[in-house]
């Protein structure tokens, strides 16, 4: 438990921004000859007369800094007792057997044609993995399942006439029920906050009369398809589009300005962290396109992208370092996107007991330096106060020069990307990378990188 708490704290304390956490590097610099040269060649980091306005100041787009509204996603606390090793033998794959037709025998009788009964095995394979690791990986096998199954139900709800309901039935053996009451927790305040104007009513609620975790998740509305289905924001881009504007942003922010020296390449992160360990792997760019009321669809494609890092591994041809995922329908709508959307994601974490395995960062085209005033929350930047502090403390000459507001646009740049973006890393590469740097220096370091380079 320790081990997990620790590394969750590096996850919250890291900058992590990009594909890797910076290094330790000279406080007070100039910029080398190659960023001098990015600096003429490169395009603006945005041009500033593009911002949406947040807020209602004269000038809003000179603003660097929020207060966060800190939202908790209240789960049920359940002891967990399930034993995730594979079951082999002959005797195992009849009292499965048996298992199985209580649930089809229960469900069959309270079913109708909206009604789908799921029994899915778990692919991922946790036979060579202690407790700890193996616990976290059916979490997110878990998860991927649930949240790609909720965004059917609720399609499917969507597409029918108003009135239905639809229900879709999942029981998946040495799934954690635990983790499974935690999920059906997080749907359900999802559903509660309407977010991202929902207008389907979802419930769900786990069986644990069942002998093997099972989960109804159900969704039903009053609002056909052709009202529905057009509300939201979407984006004419295309994934291609999408995947070649974020990897612009990290060949011009995180290679050419040197912001994140473990990533030295568009396809790969990790370098310099080999003698302790952690190998270079490809970094997996992915788009999502679920609309602002589409957040089981962007949950799907989250947890669906992160246990494909957790199967292929870190290392090897297919291995993954890290993940950045853009979903440009919330490019508009930070609060939304840092507070309640952030918050699923922590929520979800802990219910996946994925601590040991994953880090979840945020990023997004409109991102703010919180002010200090409440904690921001799971994967934010450092506090406007915080980072004033190190900067006087590394470099007290650029420190009396900057405001406030330079000092919190030189927190927000290191994070502002092109499109609302979710960067996974592996929690290893951050204990690793934790070592391996001074967070003060680091951070006034990249403050001044940024201010000199113009952001």
């Amino acid at each position: 438990m320790l081990i997990c708490i620790t590394i969750l704290m590096l996850m919250l304390t890291s900058c992590a921004q990009g594909a890797f956490a910076p290094q330790p590097a000279p406080c007070s610099v100039s910029l080398t000859t190659a960023q001098k040269a990015a600096r003429t060649s490169i395009p603006p980091l945005y041009h500033r007369d593009e911002q949406p306005d947040l807020d209602d100041s004269a000038c809003p787009v000179r603003k660097f800094t929020m207060n966060y509204i800190r939202f908790r996603v209240p789960v049920s606390s359940t002891k967990d007792k399930t034993d995730y090793s594979p079951k082999k033998g002959l005797f195992s794959s009849i009292q499965m057997a048996i298992d199985k037709s209580i649930v089809e025998r229960k469900y069959s009788d309270e079913s109708s044609r909206n009604s789908s009964f799921y029994w899915i095995e778990p692919t991922i394979n946790v036979s060579k993995d202690d407790d700890r690791i193996a616990k976290g990986k059916m979490g997110i096998f878990t998860s991927s399942v649930v949240w790609e199954n909720t965004a059917k139900v609720v399609t499917d709800c969507l597409k029918a006439p108003g009135g239905e309901t639809h229900t879709i039935i999942l029981s998946i053996p040495r799934a954690s029920i635990a983790s499974l009451i935690q999920l059906a927790d997080i749907i359900n305040w999802y559903n509660d906050q309407k977010l991202g104007g929902l207008v389907v009513n979802i419930n769900a609620k786990v069986d644990e009369m069942m002998p093997v975790p099972t989960i109804v998740l159900e969704a039903s509305s009053t609002t056909s398809v052709d009202t529905t289905l057009a509300e939201g924001s979407t984006n004419d881009l295309s994934k291609e589009q999408v995947i070649q504007g974020t990897q612009s942003w990290v060949k011009r922010v995180l290679v050419q300005l040197g912001i994140c020296p473990f990533t030295k390449s568009v396809t790969k992160s990790g370098q310099g962290l080999g003698d302790v360990g952690v190998p270079v792997g490809r970094i997996a760019y992915h788009c999502s396109h679920a609309k602002i009321n589409e957040i089981p669809i962007l949950m799907t494609d989250t947890w669906k992208a992160i246990l494909e890092m957790i199967e292929k591994g870190p290392s090897g041809k297919e291995g993954i370092s890290s993940i950045l995922l853009s979903a440009p329908a919330y490019d508009h709508d930070f609060p939304l996107w840092a507070g309640p959307i952030f918050a699923m994601l922590e929520a979800n974490v802990s219910a996946a007991s994925a601590e040991p395995l994953i880090g979840v960062v945020c990023f997004h085209p409109l991102y703010k330096t919180p002010n200090g005033k409440s904690w921001p929350g799971f994967g934010q930047m450092h506090s406007l106060p915080r980072l004033q502090k190190w900067l006087q403390e590394e470099n007290e000459d650029l420190s009396k020069s900057l405001g406030g507001e330079d000092v919190a646009a030189g927190g927000a740049y290191q994070r502002r990307t092109p499109f609302a973006t979710i960067n996974v890393l592996r929690a290893e590469q951050l204990e690793a990378a934790e070592g391996m740097r001074s967070t003060s220096c680091l951070y006034a370091r990249n403050i001044q990188v940024l201010h000199e380079y113009g952001y």
